[in-house]
């Protein structure tokens, strides 16, 4: 149970997890260690080895933590010469190569692009990414007709949820390619000529490729009883307010410490009013929530809307 009192209003949240009576084990996304992970990479800066991108340095439940200097980050040497990981592989600019100790069943890619003060247009931005039972047989996962994905540009947050997820159907592969475009490998290439302008007069190398993190994620059946227990909610008002179809939201956000695995049911009572939104089931990612709470002032009916954002390191 969490209470706030915010400008005289008094708000009570309860997130209560549900399904646990009606189900012993539910379904999660795991990460594969990484132990169980080899790197290599076309190219590596003094200090900013391709380990740093899967070990987990400057990551917590799912967060990324930017740094001023790159250092939990892996930065490549100044590139710009046409290369290939392997004969089958793509041509690009830079690669990285993520080899495990043995082939696994993967459900999930999630990528946490360049995360580093101003330097995010090093972030990789269109790749071709590949894997592979062998390293000689290679097969590349598409969108569509197309071959390729765009990673959109990190944000810049202190903490950054992931940039980039991809899933599929469970393949099963020993090793995995990314491949950075020659010609949009990094958002410092990005046809805008202003870009270019704004890295001269920061003094600026337009030719550093850069990720944060990569995971991949596993698929398994968990037992309800060994999953932790949601035990820290905080609650944030922004300032701004969001666009519905029924007019302007403020929005509150809840922030769970913890995976959300099964689902809940938050309660919200303003005044005398009370409201129960039901979150689905869902393995990771965000939601958002509205709430709608009718009340009376000065003699005639007004809507109070409100605008949850329920954000968890996994659902």
């Amino acid at each position: 149970m969490l209470q706030i009192n915010y400008k005289n209003i008094f708000f009570v949240f309860a997130l209560l997890l549900i399904g646990i009576a009606r189900a012993q084990t539910t379904m999660v996304y795991e990460p594969v260690k990484p132990e169980h992970i080899k790197g290599k990479a076309s190219s590596t800066l003094k200090n900013f080895p391709v380990e740093a991108s899967f070990d987990g340095t400057g990551f917590s439940k799912e967060w990324h933590k930017s740094d001023n200097l790159g250092r939990t980050m892996w930065i490549s040497k100044v590139s710009t010469d046409k290369q290939q990981a392997f004969p089958k592989t793509k041509s690009g600019v830079v690669w990285l190569l993520y080899e495990f100790d043995e082939a696994k069943d993967i459900n999930r890619i999630c990528i946490w692009n360049h995360n580093q003060d101003n330097h995010l247009n090093r972030g990789l931005q269109k790749v071709y990414i590949q894997h592979s039972l062998d390293g000689i047989h290679w097969e590349t996962f598409q969108k569509g007709a197309a071959d390729f994905f765009i990673i959109p540009k990190s944000k810049g947050s202190h903490l950054s949820g992931n940039d980039f997820k991809l899933d599929f159907p469970k393949t099963k592969f020993k090793y995995l390619c990314i491949t950075a475009d020659l010609l949009k490998g990094n958002y410092y290439h990005d046809e805008n000529p202003q870009t270019v302008e704004e890295a001269e007069l920061n003094e600026q190398n337009i030719n550093y490729y850069g990720i944060s993190e990569i995971r991949f994620y596993q698929k398994e059946q968990k037992k309800i009883s060994l999953l932790p227990r949601l035990s820290k909610v905080s609650f944030e008002v922004t300032q701004g307010y969001r666009k519905s179809p029924e007019g302007p939201r403020r929005e509150f956000i809840l922030k769970l410490e913890e995976p959300l695995y099964q689902g809940a049911t938050v309660s919200i009572s303003y005044k005398e009013k009370k409201e129960m939104v039901s979150i689905p089931n869902l393995i990771r990612g965000n939601l958002w929530l509205y709430a709608t709470i009718s009340s009376r002032h000065d003699g005639s009916k007004r809507e109070s809307q409100f605008l949850f954002c329920v954000s968890s390191g996994q659902f």
